[in-house]
């Protein structure tokens, strides 16, 4: 029952083995599992320029029950530390210029935004 709930070949066998371990009955009926809906994405994300030293945010915008975790790419490697919908870079400089993408993931699916770039320019 477990994997036909889950089989949709969108989790990874760590998403797979960690839900199953702190998935129990009760807590299926706290997330409301069984009226789950997967992420589906409100706005795409959008393309950025700014001045240095200017904060920029972009915007994983999506809905979904339960609510969807987040994971934030950088020139396609994970930025471990952010796990936000919305992604702030504060006072950008010529370091953050690059290709960023979010992934939304819930107990459904994962939803995989399109890459932006942030370009940076001097002041």
């Amino acid at each position: 029952m477990f994997l036909l709930l889950l089989g949709n070949n969108s989790h990874i066998i760590q998403d797979l083995d960690e839900i199953a371990t702190s998935l129990t009955l009760q807590r299926m009926k706290e997330l409301d599992v069984f009226c789950s809906k997967p992420p589906k994405m409100i706005e795409p994300l959008r393309n950025q320029t700014a001045k240095t030293g200017i904060d920029v945010s972009l915007t994983c915008n999506t809905t979904g029950v339960p609510d969807p975790d987040f994971w934030w790419y950088k020139d396609g490697k994970l930025m471990p530390n952010h796990r936000q919908m919305v992604l702030t870079i504060s006072s950008v400089s010529e370091e953050d210029v690059a290709t960023y993408y979010c992934v939304a993931g819930n107990l459904v699916a994962n939803y995989s935004f399109e890459e932006v770039h942030v370009f940076v320019k001097g002041m």
